[in-house]
């Protein structure tokens, strides 16, 4: 059955604008739970680019909202099939994609969006061949800053939390972390004056030149006191219709595929879903 991206889109979109800096975008996908965001002109609705909580955390040090974000994002037309949605997501490895006419920003649609619908399918196809077997995990007394290198490393957007025992306690994401960080202001210091005409550039202690850049900072707290308790489970059997309802219902993104002592064996990503109508 076809279903068009106007159907599922979000027309009320949330856009951050440039010029703008970190904290604007950071404050934005907060206020509003969203874990990203199209980027356009101030005062227009044209697209120059995307930002989400990935970029915000890949790059903790920049400032400038020009810098941190994707831009020629790829994009998709309001009268095209999900399923044409669906195969970009899965093809680029992103989770949502403006809707676009004329370069104008009209609608996004998600992975979330999509899964959402999917869960109103009948799809009977077991699930097994979207699940992955590769997961990096953390143990719950990990700083939440090694949590985060840990998903730079593995380029994983979610960790299982395991006990002492290696049994899956909760789950760790990017939204948990970017929920428990704040913006600070660091500040340095430099003496510096202006040269007498015909002289070189001096030090002086005269003069002094402060530095301020705002910082991304992360909690000096372990993961299970910024980790998601609850874990949904499927099975390798669960039907992909199934499995996004479980989704749905949840408001999650990953089902875990756990053996007897709860020992996390698999992983069913919502973007690996959508290969269920590609």
């Amino acid at each position: 059955m076809m279903v068009k991206v106007r159907d599922v889109m979000t027309r009320d979109v949330i856009c951050a604008e440039i010029p703008g800096k970190r904290d604007d975008a950071l404050d934005l996908l907060r206020k509003h739970g969203i874990s990203g965001a199209p980027v356009v002109k101030k005062g227009t609705r044209e697209l120059v680019g995307v930002v989400s909580v990935e970029d915000l955390l890949m790059k903790p040090d920049e400032d400038q909202l020009a810098m941190l974000m994707t831009r020629s994002p790829c994009t998709i037309g309001p009268d095209e099939d999900i399923s044409e949605a669906a195969r970009k997501m899965v093809e680029k490895k992103i989770r949502r994609l403006p809707v676009v006419e004329d370069n104008k920003v009209v609608g996004i649609i998600s992975v979330r969006d999509i899964i959402n619908k999917m869960a109103d399918f009948d799809i009977k196809s077991p699930v097994r061949d979207c699940v992955g077997k590769r997961i990096s995990a953390v143990w719950e007394e990990t700083p939440v800053t090694v949590a985060l290198a840990i998903m730079k490393l593995s380029k994983s957007r979610v960790l299982p939390v395991l006990d002492s025992e290696g049994r899956m306690v909760g789950v760790i994401d990017q939204s948990d972390i970017i929920s428990s960080s704040r913006v600070v202001e660091e500040s340095k210091i430099s003496s510096l004056s202006a040269p007498i005409e015909g002289e070189e550039w001096s030090w002086d202690s005269n003069t002094l030149l402060y530095i301020t850049k705002k910082l991304l900072k992360l909690p000096d707290t372990p993961v299970k006191s910024v980790m998601t308790k609850k874990v949904v489970t499927a099975t390798q059997e669960t039907s992909i219709s199934e499995c996004a309802r479980r989704m749905r219902q949840h408001d999650i993104e990953n089902l875990f595929i756990l053996e007897e002592g709860d020992i996390p064996i698999g992983i069913i990503r919502d973007i690996d879903l959508l290969r269920g109508i590609t």
